[in-house]
């Protein structure tokens, strides 16, 4: 008769299973879905001026197919006053550097 505490793969194992048991995929995407709501309202709020499509209306500029790159920079620059618009500076200001980070990937990514 094998006995488990005689095993040298028990302690082994134990740690395994227990780091299995902490390590959920849905408990990581439950931690991270708050934040990813929180980005998606910032994201449909810039869809109600660049209109739903992202094409842009009027004066306002299109959003479609503008790179991730190409969005931080200008956030940037709105944030920083190098570049002047009439609403888009006093947004850009409230925003941290890794929320200009996160906004200019999805919608370089053409998240909603």
């Amino acid at each position: 008769m094998h006995i488990i505490g005689k095993s040298n793969k028990f302690p082994f194992v134990l740690i395994l299973l227990q780091i299995l048991a902490a390590w959920h995929p849905a408990r990581a995407v439950e931690e991270q879905a708050p934040e990813i709501a929180y980005f998606r309202l910032v994201i449909a709020t810039c869809y109600t001026c660049h209109s739903a499509t992202g094409a842009g209306a009027d004066a306002i500029p299109p959003l479609q197919g503008l790179s991730e790159t190409y969005i931080k920079e200008l956030l940037t620059a709105y944030k920083t006053g190098r570049e002047q618009a009439t609403i888009m500076n006093r947004i850009s200001k409230a925003l941290t550097a890794a929320e200009i980070d996160r906004i200019s990937a999805m919608l370089g990514r053409g998240e909603r």
